[in-house]
């Protein structure tokens, strides 16, 4: 385990698309597959901005007023679906 996260051998029965990916299961160079985002420059700038913008103690209350605005929607969606409730 690294940080965390159980690492898995990759799959050795085929199912790796034997010619696209290395011995490591990883995406080979040009894998038609496995392109990437195409966004994740701009992905990564909004993430940073929002790291250096908006504090734990922020996110807590951004939360906290998103929960109160769904409050008054929550009970005429559980009655509307409470068929699914009761399974």
């Amino acid at each position: 385990m690294t940080d965390g996260v159980r690492q898995l051998e990759p799959c050795t029965n085929g199912l790796n698309g034997d010619t696209e990916r290395d011995p490591k299961g990883r995406f080979l160079p040009g894998n038609k597959c496995s392109r990437g985002n195409p966004n994740v420059v701009a992905v990564a700038g909004w993430w940073a901005a929002l790291a250096q913008t908006v504090t734990p103690d922020g996110v807590v209350r951004i939360v906290e007023i998103l929960v109160e605005k769904a409050k008054p929607m929550m009970w005429p969606m559980a009655k509307r679906h409470r068929s699914i409730l009761r399974r």
